[in-house]
C-alpha cells in the first residue's frame, strides 16, 4: 500500500509538472491565435497607422504607438521576458535598446518575422518551466531585481493582450475585421 502512495505521489507530481507548461501555453496560445493573425492581416502599408484625434471624437490618441510599433513591442518585450526564464544574458536577436525593439524594423514582413520569432522563443520558455524551477529567482527583464521564473514568463501571457486590444481598435477604424 505504501509503495502504490508513493506511486501516486509522484506520478501526480509528474502531471502536476505538466500541468505547468501546459497552463503556460495556454495563456501563450492568444499569440498565435489574436495577435499574429491581427498582424498578418493588417495591410502592409497601415503598419505605420495611429489614431488621431478626429478619427474617435472626444479622445486623443497623441504619441500612441502605430500598428507596427505595437507589433514590435509585444515581440520585444516576449524576447525579453523569456530570456529572463530561461536565464539567457540576453536574447537570441538584437532587440534594440529598450522595449520598443529595433527603431529600423518597420516592414510588416520584417515585424511579422520578428514577432513569429518571439512567439517561438516564449513558447521556448514555457516549456522549461517545471514544478522544481518555477519558482527559482530569475533577473527581471526590466531592472536588476529577482523575480520567480514563473512570475517572468507569465508576463508573457498577460502583456500581449493590453496592446492586441489597441491593435484591434486601429484594425476596425481601418475597416479590418480582427479574426481568422
Amino acid at each position: 500500500m505504501k509503495k502504490l502512495a508513493i506511486g501516486v505521489f509522484l506520478l501526480s507530481g509528474m502531471a502536476f509538472a505538466d500541468g505547468v507548461t501546459d497552463m503556460l501555453n495556454s495563456q501563450l496560445s492568444p499569440l498565435e491565435g489574436d495577435v499574429l493573425p491581427l498582424a498578418e492581416k493588417m495591410p502592409p502599408g497601415k503598419y505605420n497607422y495611429s489614431p488621431v484625434q478626429s478619427e474617435v471624437k472626444g479622445s486623443t490618441f497623441e504619441g500612441v504607438r502605430t500598428f507596427g510599433e505595437q507589433v514590435r513591442h509585444i515581440a520585444t518585450i516576449l524576447y525579453m521576458v523569456s530570456a529572463s526564464t530561461l536565464g539567457d544574458a540576453k536574447p537570441p536577436v538584437d532587440i534594440g535598446p529598450n522595449d520598443g525593439g529595433p527603431p529600423k524594423m518597420t516592414s510588416k514582413a520584417e515585424l511579422v518575422a520578428y514577432l513569429k520569432g518571439s512567439i517561438a522563443y516564449a513558447k521556448k520558455a514555457a516549456a522549461f518551466v517545471n514544478q522544481k524551477n518555477m519558482m527559482d529567482p530569475v533577473k527581471s527583464p526590466f531592472d536588476n531585481d529577482k523575480q520567480p521564473r514563473l512570475n517572468a514568463i507569465s508576463i508573457a501571457g498577460w502583456h500581449n493582450m493590453d496592446h492586441y486590444g489597441q491593435m484591434v481598435v486601429y484594425a476596425r477604424l481601418n475597416g479590418i475585421k480582427p479574426g481568422r
